[in-house]
């Protein structure tokens, strides 16, 4: 599916300095895009060609989701490769490749359904690799690799399910990566509205979440008076189990904007609007009344982040911000952020980060 540019220019036009350290070539793949889960199986078949499966046992493949910025000319064809521990082949897959323009992206998912046969039980390191090739100008080249650690965990309590486990990658390394941005829905385009992201772990109502923002240590705004928080993207395993769940949730704070585009009849009375008040600023996010995340970032005189440099050098891609998130995991279950510098996105260490 080619989706145009649209919020990705808005972004541009909202934040010039990071568009231009972060105009890479095309094509590319948005490692921010990327996400891997797993598709559960309740059978396992031992080799592809076996007469039956052993019944009551757990096995899975991967699923994935990533986005391709152009362009991808006439011929081009994205490929999924992914390793074993040790190395050993397993899967690839050709996906549905379009020709997409330099000023676009494409989505790409592998969903993991009826692929029941090349399941496997097997955890630890796997490897990810997505090839771009085309046969009509002799192009060959791999776009990104990334590595990503898989565990297990049993259910089931009858006798014959003691093979009963699901499996789940673990996305700690999200953790105290954050972002923020400005709304792109087109009804918001005259006063683009403030947004930030962050990620939690383990299952959450996000009710019980607000987001306070401060400016120059004064809070002038919050998710509760004006706003709201939701959780675009969840990842989880098939089965229930609320302590390996990990939620992107974005922070919407529509009294606060970049600036107000256009001379309609409208009023803006009651929105802060942050190139009249360049300065410093942080977010606070409260957890069932406890404070669980911060971070600080930098507004200029345009009413734009003051380029912190993550972004570009983390070669992130047109449009992306990268924020440093302080955590409180009190509330994150077993989280575990010791190595995330090395674990972020999938084996693609972060620069920068504190």
């Amino acid at each position: 599916m080619r989706i145009r540019l649209l919020f990705l220019l808005i972004l541009a036009l909202a934040f010039p300095a990071l568009a231009l350290a972060d105009d890479l070539p095309g094509p590319y793949v948005y490692k921010s895009s990327v996400r891997l889960n797993t598709q559960h199986y309740l059978v396992y078949w031992p080799t592809p060609t076996a007469k039956e499966p052993q019944y009551l046992t757990g096995s899975w493949v991967p699923k994935l989701n990533f986005n391709v910025q152009g362009p991808l000319e006439g011929g081009s064809q994205i490929t999924v490769k992914f390793t074993k521990p040790g190395g050993a082949k397993w899967i690839s897959r050709d996906l549905r490749t379009d020709e997409t323009a330099a000023d676009s992206f494409q989505s790409f998912t592998l969903d993991g359904i009826e692929m029941e046969k090349q399941a496997t039980t097997m955890t630890g390191v796997f490897t990810l690799n997505i090839v771009l090739t085309n046969a009509l100008s002799g192009v060959n080249k791999s776009l990104y690799t990334g590595k990503f650690e898989v565990g297990k965990f049993h259910y089931g309590s009858a006798p014959n399910e003691v093979r009963q486990a699901d499996y789940f990658v673990n996305h700690d390394w999200t953790l105290p990566i954050g972002q923020m941005s400005f709304d792109d829905n087109p009804a918001n385009a005259e006063a683009p509205q403030l947004i930030v992201k962050m990620w939690f772990r383990v299952a959450l109502d996000t009710d019980t979440l607000a987001g306070y923002l401060y400016y120059n240590g004064k809070q002038i705004s919050s998710t509760k008076s004006a706003g709201n928080v939701s959780s675009p993207i969840v990842v989880q395993p098939g089965t229930t189990k609320p302590e390996l769940t990990w939620s992107r949730c974005t922070f919407y704070f529509s009294s606060v904007s970049k600036g107000r585009n256009g001379d309609s009849a409208s009023s803006y009375d009651s929105m802060f609007f942050l190139d009249k008040h360049p300065g410093d600023y942080e977010v606070k996010v409260l957890r069932g009344g406890k404070l669980a995340r911060s971070a600080k970032f930098t507004i200029g005189p345009d009413g734009v982040l003051v380029d912190n440099g993550l972004a570009s050098q983390n070669k992130m891609g047109l449009g992306v911000t990268l924020i440093p998130v302080t955590t409180d995991l009190s509330q994150d279950g077993k989280a575990s952020i010791a190595n995330y510098k090395s674990l972020a996105f999938y084996g693609n260490p972060v620069i920068g980060f504190p």
